[in-house]
């Protein structure tokens, strides 16, 4: 008589529940993995377990602790509905409902987070941006980033173009995303880029002002006399000293 192997249904595990039509299958049968609040198999992995034909079981799915995922506010939108837990190996993206909005400077746009070995993550609430500033006159914008806004905190730099300096003598300044007074986001360009020009002594009580740039002869003046800066436009001009 030819008997058919059978495959005997495991004690459970903690966390876990085993749903069998009986102790002992047959070739073919199965029985299912459930598992406890707070607990999930392993992401992409099947809640069946098959009776092989040898009397062995395919491998049996072990029930995990979850991570938890808190967010913080409804600015932020998720790309599937989570019920607060993650099983392990099962990854989240994370993005802002408004456009308008981004997830603070620095973290990376999606944001996505995989669940491994029971991490708990708090996902950070969307801000508001600061609209890109109008490119300064004499000057030219240098971002980090390439979106249509600013996050929080995010830096911008302004840098003279040739001939052009900051008053203090510096080529680049840095400008930050910041929130106003009014609630409200922008970036605050207060300083500006000026012709930079070169006052030589001429004669008893006279200076030249000699201009570099499109404006004058392009060439560097630094060792006709003290350095200044001036915010001067035209040709180049005689003053007398007042």
């Amino acid at each position: 008589m030819c008997f058919s192997e059978v495959c005997k249904v495991p004690t459970t595990p903690d966390h876990t529940t085993y749903h069998s039509p009986r102790a002992k299958l047959k070739a073919g049968e199965a029985f299912t993995v459930a598992c406890s609040d707070g607990y999930k198999l392993p992401f992409y992995t099947s809640d069946t377990v098959t009776c092989k034909d040898d009397g062995s079981f395919e491998n049996i799915p072990q029930c995990t602790e979850t991570c938890d995922v808190s967010a913080a506010g409804d600015s932020t939108v998720l790309n599937k509905t989570v019920t607060g837990n993650l099983a392990q190996d099962e990854a989240l993206e994370v993005s802002c409902a408004n456009p308008a909005w981004l997830l603070p400077y620095g973290t990376p746009t999606p944001w996505i987070i995989v669940c491994r070995d029971q991490q708990d993550f708090a996902i950070p609430a969307c801000q508001q941006t600061c609209a890109v500033p109008a490119t300064p006159a004499n000057a030219d914008l240098v971002r980090v980033g390439s979106g249509t806004n600013l996050s929080l905190r995010e830096p911008v730099k302004a840098q003279c173009k040739d001939y052009y300096k900051y008053l203090d003598g510096s080529d680049v300044q840095q400008f930050v995303c910041q929130e106003s007074a009014g609630g409200t986001a922008e970036v605050n360009i207060d300083q500006f880029c000026y012709v930079y020009a070169k006052l030589t002594h001429q004669s008893a009580g006279t200076y030249k002002v000699s201009l570099t740039g499109d404006i004058a002869d392009g060439k560097d003046h630094s060792a006709d006399g003290t350095t200044i800066q001036l915010q001067i436009t035209g040709p180049n001009t005689d003053i007398t000293k007042s």
